[in-house]
């Protein structure tokens, strides 16, 4: 049979023992809500009150070893009124050795008893190690010395200290798991921040460049990145190019691409291709490529530049060129021919004034000079064609030009034609040649009228235009500035492309045989060029044809060419004439006409023959009449010579076959002049007469 002192330690014994239980229920689940839980709070106050249903513990107190100050620090006192107490006698215990003593026992333990006041106090120190470290140090404070005690508590204590320092090293694990963590994720957002940083600056640095460039996987061959430009010149969107094949949107002609064989980069030069843009019209561009590592992939960047401009400008310089060539054949051609026309105009002057107008040879004579004149000008045409005709540049209001020939122009198109002007009444000025202007005209009205068979509108529009950049990047070869516009427009029969685009050649002509010579446009196109403008052409067949010519407005003038004096009969002289011409037809031709108007004309076939009369000739030349094409020495060091053995002459240059860039450096001066060929007798006596009478009299 049991006794009843045995029933009551039993008794006790259970009753501690559940109190332990529910006190290491409630210390792991407190400890892995810790674990759990991003907060570095917990106290374990809850716990620390189970140590108060022991019967001898007045207060429980938990320190832990701070690790940098290498000293117990107070973490928890239950009751918390006990708090100041407990940091007392934490005090008084280590000056008493007893912490010591607790932490380098064997058994992880010691044990106090002092006296206060009236009651006695009893200490359990309990150290806290996990795996060999110094964790924390628990203090029991009783009212009953632990040797009292009515069972062996002290090795329950022992182990369940050991779970409290293994739930302690726990917290303290999660408390630097979730410092690394925070760490972590603050690296990651700031690499991830630095990463957008660098993607979003090396988007803007890829968009600045004025070149197409895309990134392509090397061993996928799909688009990984673009930037602004290439959208820009195909059309396309990004989300449509990223993740596409390249090969969809290039045009190589050989397979595979020189590019893009295998993975590898065979290619390190340039090469020229064509894209094909978002409308499937190819694009030509000068591409180049570089293998390279992008987002982690070995890829390559491939750049090309963009040639639709380039090829616009190589057309319109080769068209240029092409111009220029047959421009300069044309004036060889213009050479040779005005000699003959020189001739025959000269002799047909002569036998006309020896002819009876009623007589039946004056009218033979009469049309065969007609026949002349319309054949001078086609040289005309020819001259302005090669830029070899000599301008007369003077400040000119287009209004007036087209008021002035307007009448000329209705009864050049017919009644069938409405003709309309819309001329700006505040254009402005421009410095040209009115003659030529006046021929431009002429030249696209009979032109619009062929175009308009069965009748039509034929519109001319005058205004100022000022370029902008639209309009510049539009038309690159116009310079920037301010500019008068005329707008010739019909709605005739049109032109396809093929035809718009041969318009300005010389001797190109839709027309048949007897109804053009194909100089029109060409000749167009020269006298715009001469005067620092531009031309384009807008037509579709069936839907007529608009020309503008852009002329740079001016703000300045020019005095106005002076003007030949037109009497009724040619003026005479009795000068003395030292004519030099190759040509002996026209010389004799010149000769014969001069000395009908009174000169007495002496006669050289080159220069050498010319300097060889002179040096034998006493009396005053007063007039060097001499061709600027010569054979030996040209006709400029022919008339130098000449001044220096008859300083007191004059020199009339002429010739159908000039160079500008000659005229305009000094060969006209106050004592030389120019006349053009080919001339009249009387444009010849007008000439002469005008330049001896402006030198002084000797």
């Amino acid at each position: 049979m049991i006794s009843p002192d045995r029933l009551v330690t039993d008794e006790k014994k259970i009753t501690f023992h559940t109190g332990w239980r529910d006190f290491l229920k409630g210390m792991v689940a407190h400890m892995d809500q810790e674990c759990a839980s991003d907060s570095d709070s917990g106290t374990f106050h809850a716990e620390l009150e189970l140590f108060l249903r022991l019967p001898f513990c007045r207060f429980v107190s938990l320190f832990l070893l701070h690790p940098q100050k290498a000293a117990f620090v107070p973490y928890l006192t239950c009751p918390s009124s006990f708090s100041k107490e407990s940091e007392r006698k934490f005090e008084r215990l280590n000056r008493a050795g007893k912490i010591v003593e607790a932490v380098r026992s064997p058994q992880g333990f010691s044990v106090s008893s002092s006296t206060s006041g009236r009651r006695q106090d009893h200490d359990c120190l309990l150290s806290l190690t996990e795996g060999g470290d110094l964790l924390g140090l628990l203090i029991l404070s009783g009212n009953r010395p632990v040797e009292s005690w009515d069972f062996p508590i002290l090795p329950l204590l022992r182990l369940q200290t050991r779970h409290l320092a293994q739930v302690i090293r726990t917290k303290d694990l999660a408390r630097q798991l979730r410092h690394h963590k925070s760490l972590l994720r603050q690296r990651i957002t700031q690499r991830t921040v630095s990463l957008e940083k660098a993607r979003i600056e090396m988007q803007h640095l890829l968009d600045s460049v004025q070149t197409g460039i895309i990134i392509i996987d090397r061993e996928t061959g799909r688009i990984m990145d673009v930037n602004r430009t290439a959208l820009d010149t195909t059309g396309y969107h990004r989300e449509v190019l990223l993740g596409a094949f390249c090969r969809n949107f290039c045009l190589v002609e050989e397979d595979p691409c020189p590019f893009f064989r295998g993975g590898e980069t065979k290619f390190s030069g340039q090469i020229e291709t064509s894209l094909v843009n978002a409308e499937g019209q190819p694009i030509p561009v000068l591409k180049s490529a570089n293998p390279i590592v992008f987002n982690g992939r070995p890829a390559l960047v491939e750049n090309w530049v963009d040639l639709r401009e380039r090829k616009k400008l190589e057309q319109a310089f080769l068209q240029s060129q092409k111009l220029e060539a047959v421009g300069r054949l044309a004036g060889g051609v213009a050479h040779d021919f005005n000699n003959l026309l020189m001739a025959i105009m000269g002799y047909c002057d002569l036998s006309l004034s020896d002819l009876s107008p009623e007589s039946l040879p004056y009218r033979y004579v009469e049309e065969i000079s007609k026949v002349a004149e319309r054949a001078a000008g086609l040289t005309r045409q020819l001259l302005a064609l090669s830029r070899q005709k000599i301008q007369h540049f003077s400040v000119i209001n287009l209004n007036t030009v087209l008021t002035d020939i307007k009448k000329m122009l209705l009864r050049l198109i017919g009644e069938d034609i409405v003709l309309t002007t819309r001329l700006d009444d505040h254009l402005g000025l421009v410095k040209a040649d009115k003659g030529q202007l006046e021929q431009i005209i002429l030249n696209l009205t009979v032109n619009a009228r062929d175009a308009m068979p069965q009748g039509g509108n034929l519109i001319f529009e005058t205004y100022n235009f000022d370029t902008d950049p639209s309009y510049l990047e539009k038309h690159p070869i116009v310079a920037p500035g301010a500019y008068v516009v005329l707008a010739v427009s019909d709605n005739g029969v049109g032109m396809d492309p093929e035809t718009r685009d041969r318009i300005f050649e010389p001797f190109f002509t839709t027309k048949g045989p007897a109804q053009g010579t194909g100089l029109g446009m060409s000749t167009v196109y020269n006298i715009v060029k001469q005067s620092g403008g531009y031309i384009w052409v807008y037509s579709e067949k069936g839907h007529g044809t608009t020309i503008k010519i852009y002329l740079p407005r001016v703000s300045a003038s020019l005095p106005l060419p002076p003007t030949s004096e037109k009497s009724q009969s040619p003026p005479r002289g009795f000068e003395t004439v030292l004519l030099i011409e190759d040509e002996p037809m026209l010389r004799s031709s010149i000769k014969e006409s001069l000395e009908a108007f009174g000169y007495r004309v002496f006669t050289a076939a080159d220069g050498d023959q010319a300097l060889t009369m002179a040096r034998h000739f006493p009396e005053t030349i007063h007039l060097i009449l001499t061709d600027l094409i010569l054979p030996g020495k040209s006709g400029k060091e022919t008339a130098e010579s000449l001044l220096r053995l008859h300083p007191e002459s004059t020199i009339l240059y002429m010739s159908g076959y000039t160079d500008d860039l000659v005229i305009q450096k000094g060969l006209l001066t106050e004592k030389a002049a120019f006349l053009q060929k080919p001339f009249t007798p009387s444009e010849l006596a007008f000439k002469v007469r005008e330049i001896l009478d402006r030198q002084p009299r000797s």
